[in-house]
């Protein structure tokens, strides 16, 4: 068990606690125990050692709870971070997969506009449509080759690409220095459209 003393240290008197200078907070927080102390001994006085093991036995399972609950509290951390690390792979999936999903909506249309030219002969021309066909299973071929993550980086460029010519239109009112920035976004946009038609 720990001694109070009162001794000297570098500043002055001081009260010290194995030898080491205690706080104000530290020396009020000493005295309210040696308070409870007292009261438990004058409620007991015929078992002043029972209180103490009690006394010692409740301070051991605070301790023992504290840490537990700081083991259950860092589990709980862990698994949180472990959790936001699945969501996070998650949504990426999940925008790679529709992304995907869109590109195969585009090449279903078109392979539908192609199957309705040998369904209804009398209605259109094949020989009008036979280029476009051709288009069509290209582009079926591609994407069949296409992983959603390539289609998720397509979509993000594309949509970038979009944003600057948008902007682009915007600022093309302004003149002078805008013009320039107009001129640099216009670049970088057909850049974005180029890389984005290079992971088709």
């Amino acid at each position: 068990m720990s001694n109070y003393t009162q001794g000297v240290c570098h500043d002055g008197a001081a009260i010290l606690k194995d030898g080491q200078p205690l706080t104000i907070e530290k020396i009020l927080e000493a005295l309210r125990e040696r308070e409870v102390l007292i009261e438990d001994r004058a409620r007991f006085p015929d078992r002043p050692d029972g209180v103490g093991r009690m006394i010692e036995a409740h301070i051991k399972n605070k301790d023992a709870a504290t840490k537990s609950a700081n083991e259950y509290a860092e589990m709980w951390r862990r698994r949180m971070e472990k959790a936001e690390r699945q969501l996070a792979k998650v949504e990426q999936e999940r925008d790679a997969l529709a992304a995907h999903l869109d590109q195969l909506g585009y090449v279903l249309v078109d392979a539908k506009r192609s199957a309705a030219v040998i369904a209804f002969p009398s209605n259109y021309k094949a020989s009008d449509y036979q280029a476009f066909a051709k288009e069509v299973i290209a582009n079926i071929e591609k994407l069949s080759q296409q992983t959603p993550a390539t289609s998720l980086a397509c979509r993000d460029l594309t949509k970038q690409s979009e944003a600057l010519v948008a902007l682009y239109n915007d600022c093309l009112g302004h003149g002078g220095d805008g013009m320039v920035r107009c001129a640099i976004m216009l670049d970088r946009s057909i850049e974005l459209r180029e890389e984005a038609e290079g992971h088709q």
